[in-house]
């Protein structure tokens, strides 16, 4: 501390002495920028032995004993189960207030990817809606979901 203390106070009386001495008017600012931009340097200097301290110590983080796979797989599981019911039930209900009809089955396909994407809605109505227009049931999902439609009358 006594080292960092000393060099600070003779950077600044040095800097002083160069600003006061300066015989030229027009340099005196670019004389103080300069000699303020050393007293930082000076001053940062403990900053930098701390930060140097910090990187000598071996830190390593605690990794966990199932692999990133088992993760994503459990993760995707979840998501897909979760979407599942969620997708299930937005059609049944859209299907009882948009249509008047309830369904006996509904189904959701996933692809193959990465995340779960939504492949095919299977949508099986009761008996009792044979007079219902299908196709129209079909497109509203269809540009709902932006995946495949398939309705059966069961």
């Amino acid at each position: 501390m006594k080292e960092y203390l000393t060099g600070l106070i003779i950077c600044s009386v040095a800097a002083c002495m160069v600003c006061f001495i300066s015989p030229s008017e027009s340099l005196k600012g670019h004389q103080k920028f300069i000699a303020g931009l050393c007293i930082i340097c000076v001053m940062v200097k403990p900053t930098v032995k701390l930060i140097d301290f910090i990187r000598e110590f071996d830190i390593t983080l605690y990794v966990p004993e199932q692999s990133q796979n088992e993760y994503e797989e459990k993760w995707e599981d979840y998501l897909e189960h979760y979407g599942e019911g969620a997708v299930k039930d937005y059609v049944s209900s859209e299907l009882k207030n948009k249509f008047g009809v309830t369904a006996q089955k509904i189904s959701v396909t996933y692809g193959d990817s990465d995340t779960p994407v939504i492949e095919r809605i299977y949508i099986e109505l009761p008996p009792g809606a044979v007079f219902k227009d299908t196709t129209k049931i079909e497109v509203y999902f269809e540009n709902a979901f932006g995946c495949e439609v398939i309705t059966a009358i069961g």
